[in-house]
């Protein structure tokens, strides 16, 4: 999860490390809709744009373990991990 607690818009360059895709959602703060979604592809990488007003939130619909390297763009405040298991 990114920007839970954040209160400014930044940019985050995403990179699966994985062979597996991985789903990449942003919900609204308020109303918890989505407003982004996709798909990020095994071995992809791509930049995406964060709303202080949105959260996003990695979902691993795999059966094993993948990894996603962030880089921000500054500081954010509220990333962590989720286990929904």
């Amino acid at each position: 999860m990114l920007g839970e607690f954040n209160d400014k818009n930044y940019s985050a360059e995403l990179v699966n490390k994985s062979d597996l895709t991985v789903i990449v959602k942003a919900l609204d703060k308020k109303t918890s809709k989505v407003t982004q979604s996709f798909g990020l592809a095994p071995k992809g990488r791509t930049k995406v744009y964060i709303s202080k007003d949105e959260t996003v939130y990695f979902e691993n619909e795999n059966k094993v373990d993948v990894k996603v390297d962030v880089i921000l763009s500054k500081g954010v405040e509220g990333m962590r991990y989720i286990d929904n298991k």
